[in-house]
């Protein structure tokens, strides 16, 4: 696949992910939204799976940034399974009563909005990395890290900048295993308190 046309998908993506952003901050779009943007990002993550099988990574910078992505993205999907789920369940409990917007108790409101904020920044941290890698994919992925004929602080110091990208690969992994636990409270919740 040519660059200007990966180019164009991932903008595709972008546009596609900014629109379900809003539309899950508007309040008679939240739902829809949800549920568009767990097929923007189930989609997303098998393009990438795709995309970067086809790259064939040496580099410890390209393979740890396509793992974290492809990692983070299958972890959202999950959330997002989670989160329709306790939508759908309080669709049923409450179509007549409180209509479109998601109701939920003020301490689980306000770990909603975590939710929706930690999901805009880990898709925010996944793009940083796209865009750090895909200009410079050739150099990336012919750094050499385990150099044995210098001292581990030498390497640091002159790779500081390819091991700070390495670590902030990391990031989207993290948050997104963590938002999976959130989103699993989120369809208990549903479960416990507004099926019955």
């Amino acid at each position: 696949m040519s660059k200007s046309t990966t180019f164009l998908n991932y903008i595709a993506f972008l546009i596609l992910y900014v629109t379900c952003f809003v539309f899950i901050y508007v309040k008679n779009t939240e739902i829809i939204g949800f549920y568009f943007l767990f097929v923007v990002n189930a989609a997303f993550t098998l393009y990438n799976l795709f995309f970067f099988i086809g790259m064939n990574s040496t580099g410890l910078i390209p393979t740890l940034i396509q793992v974290s992505i492809f990692v983070s993205g299958v972890f959202h999907t999950v959330c997002f399974i989670f989160i329709i789920m306790m939508v759908s369940d309080m669709r049923i409990k409450f179509k007549n009563t409180y209509g479109t917007p998601i109701k939920l108790p003020p301490m689980y409101g306000d770990k909603f909005e975590e939710f929706k904020r930690l999901t805009i920044a880990t898709f925010s941290i996944c793009g940083l990395l796209l865009i750090i890698l895909m200009p410079n994919y050739e150099y990336y992925n012919s750094i050499s890290f385990f150099n044995t004929s210098q001292p581990i602080i030498e390497i640091i110091r002159i790779r500081f900048s390819e091991i700070f990208i390495a670590l902030s690969s990391l990031a989207p992994m993290i948050i997104s295993s963590i938002q999976v636990a959130s989103a699993n409270e989120f369809a208990v919740l549903s479960r416990r308190r507004f099926v019955k």
